[in-house]
């Protein structure tokens, strides 16, 4: 048995001095009810005096915050055993990342994901054209805005994409294929994971007792990996793609791509570190079903694992075992995802083994196509034809013509519409005499009616 201190005392009615081991606290109230101000948190005490029946809650100072982000959910949850003393597991932006980069793709990528966006511009010419259409009732507004909407702009589209996108063709061979489909085949039974998480920050916490036992709080993000192709590529090949936040990474067969928005950064399997181990996770929420339950605790634990009997809500929690990836890089790419089964580590061993493994870009690269002028030829043909449609239309529109007249002489039909109003002559009000009516003839009762001689 362990020893133990406390004294309190009185100071003032309804207000006591309490001290102990673990520091002074201040208690406010009387018998039945005491609210207690401590140095690590509050803690509020109601009982009935006599029965011996009471309900305590405690709450300490320190919480977790929780953050979101657009598009996806965030869930706490406590990190098991010691941890590192780290607040935010976050890579650098793309330019950092990009300006390192020695990767022979990099600047061509990033040139062509740079160039601008023609279906935007013939966007907002056809909202321009629905607008006129609707506002000057004509209909060869609305024609035009249609014929644009669902014949220039979905081609546009198309040419945008093809502008802005570099050919990429992958020839493997025999070494090559086989360590690329060892790379599939370990992404493939990680992205089985019935659950699979981004771990964005993390903070050590002193307070391991309300947080069943952990030495550190981390946040997640769960997360949907998926093949993909490459970003600001057209390959004949789908890459593991996993999405870290604002961020995509994917593993090509000889390099890994960053890509955020329309910026991509690509660094060579050499440059970038990756290490794959087992944690031990307290989990609050459901366990998933593919996930290896390694033992259990308390919410509120005391040092030698068992239960915090002064907290009434002390439920048992799972220690859950779950697969770590972490990528990193000298470049600036730091990076943590968390799989629930346990041998999704494999991923892991896949991608060192092909950083180990000799490559040499111009072996693999049989083609690198740059966007051709045709593209450029299409996205001016339906510029011309869009302007000279409006051209034609806005020819003809007599109600736009006097708009514009009325506007270039600073007379708005509104303000002379006005004025026309405020000039007219005031004359004398009509006076409207109701003829007078006949009313209507009252209904008889029945002679037989019992209430008669009542009424």
């Amino acid at each position: 048995m362990g020893f133990r201190f406390r004294w309190s005392k009185g100071i003032i009615p309804g207000v006591r001095l309490n001290l102990s081991k673990s520091g002074a606290s201040v208690s406010l109230g009387r018998r039945g009810f005491w609210y207690t101000i401590g140095s690590k948190g509050t803690r509020t005490t109601v009982g009935i005096p006599g029965t011996g029946l009471s309900w305590t809650e405690y709450s300490p100072y320190s919480k977790r915050k929780s953050s979101t982000r657009s598009g996806e959910s965030e869930e706490s949850y406590v990190r098991y055993g010691q941890s590192e003393s780290e607040a935010s597991i976050d890579s650098a932006e793309i330019n950092t990342i990009s300006a390192k980069s020695t990767s022979e793709i990099a600047p061509i990528v990033a040139v062509a994901t740079s160039r601008f966006r023609f279906s935007r511009l013939l966007l907002l010419v056809c909202l321009i054209a629905f607008f006129l259409g609707t506002f000057f009732d004509n209909r060869e507004w609305l024609i035009l805005a249609a014929l644009g909407g669902l014949i220039a702009l979905p081609i546009a589209a198309i040419t945008d994409y093809y502008r802005r996108t570099v050919r990429v063709e992958y020839d493997l061979d025999a070494v090559q294929k086989s360590q690329f489909s060892e790379i599939l085949a370990a992404f493939e039974s990680a992205q089985e994971s019935k659950r699979v998480w981004h771990i964005p920050s993390q903070q050590f916490t002193s307070d391991w007792k309300r947080n069943a036992g952990a030495r550190s709080i981390v946040k997640r993000n769960r997360i949907f990996p998926r093949l993909r192709r490459l970003a600001g590529t057209r390959s004949n090949l789908k890459v593991p793609s996993i999405n870290v936040g604002r961020q995509t990474i994917q593993f090509a067969p000889d390099s890994v791509f960053v890509s955020s928005g329309k910026l991509v950064a690509v660094l060579n399997y050499s440059d970038v570190e990756v290490r794959g181990s087992s944690t031990g996770f307290v989990e609050h929420q459901r366990v998933p079903s593919d996930a290896h339950v390694s033992g259990h605790t308390w919410r509120f634990a005391n040092k030698d694992g068992g239960p915090d009997r002064r907290f009434i809500n002390n439920r048992q929690l799972p220690v859950c075992s779950y697969a770590q990836v972490e990528f990193n890089s000298s470049e600036g790419l730091n990076e943590r995802i968390i799989f629930s089964n346990p041998a999704a580590t494999n991923f892991a061993v896949a991608i060192e083994d092909s950083a180990n493994l000799t490559v040499d870009a111009h072996d693999i690269y049989t083609s690198i196509h740059f966007p051709s002028k045709f593209h450029s030829i299409v996205i001016a043909i339906c510029g011309i034809c869009i302007a000279l449609g409006i051209g034609f239309v806005a020819a003809g529109d007599q109600k736009l013509h006097n708009a514009i007249k009325q506007i270039s002489d600073g007379n708005w039909q509104l303000k002379n519409s006005q004025n026309r109003v405020d000039k007219q002559p005031v004359s004398a009000p009509a006076i409207y005499v109701q003829p007078k009516t006949s009313s209507p003839p009252k209904k008889q009762a029945p002679a037989n009616d019992p209430w008669r001689a009542i009424r």
